[in-house]
């Protein structure tokens, strides 16, 4: 039985259709075909061929030949291999930084004629934010930050803010390890926790501010309900 380590399973077809490698030891199949490589372990009843990018393990049974090489050309080929891997990484990383910029669409779900947002806190639990653009701050109620496990007695920094009403009212100024909006997460966001003399029926479990907000470039699709999000440089 061939098997694949560290990259996962990869068919004998597909080994054997990899380009020749310079400087590789040769391994010569019963088939026609071959594969190239460098043979790292040799059993009785089988070998292991590294491939740059794994090993693979071959039957002995399956092989007619193998050719190697010397110890320069392996050196030759692993230095090879690690350039590619470098190059491979690098087309990860800016592929993902590509990606991490592109606009996201967030859903909004419109309620008494204000917005909504579904948002996962600190990685665990899920709320509905009323969204609000001119809001500073980000908020949660006093009740969700006590499901998020939060000593809110412990917090010192306090601000006061003005509810919708018009009261004013004391909120404590602490920070959310992550809030994640789909696949949109800001990290370390400074929060404002409500007091809990604070009802207010539209904000759900509380709003979405400025302190979110501002780490992208954002509009509103009010036609089609989306929030679209995109990274700030």
């Amino acid at each position: 039985m061939r098997t694949m380590m560290r990259t996962g399973f990869l068919t004998l077809a597909a080994v054997t259709g990899l380009a020749a490698c310079a400087g590789a030891d040769v391994v010569y199949l019963n088939n026609g075909r071959k594969i190239e490589g460098i043979v790292v372990e040799e059993k009785e009843d089988s070998i292991q061929i590294e491939i740059g990018f794994g090993k693979i393990g071959v039957k002995r049974s399956e092989i007619n030949r193998i050719e190697k090489v010397g110890e320069d050309g392996k050196a030759a080929l692993i230095q090879k291999w690690e350039k590619q891997k470098i190059e491979r990484e690098k087309r990860y990383e800016e592929e993902r930084k590509k990606e991490a910029k592109s606009p996201k669409e967030i859903m909004l779900f419109e309620e008494g004629g204000s917005f909504m947002v579904e948002a996962v806190l600190n990685k665990k639990l899920t709320v509905r934010l009323y969204l609000d653009t001119g809001a500073a701050y980000t908020a949660i109620k006093h009740s969700v930050a006590q499901n998020l496990g939060i000593d809110i007695d412990a917090i010192q920094d306090k601000a006061e803010f003005t509810t919708a009403n018009g009261a004013k009212s004391q909120a404590k100024i602490t920070k959310l390890a992550s809030i994640r909006l789909g696949s949109v997460e800001a990290l370390d966001v400074p929060i404002a926790i409500m007091d809990e003399s604070v009802i207010d029926p539209k904000l759900k479990d509380g709003l979405l501010g400025m302190t979110f907000l501002r780490n992208y470039t954002f509009k509103i699709d009010q036609k089609h309900k989306r929030l679209i999000l995109e990274k700030s440089e």
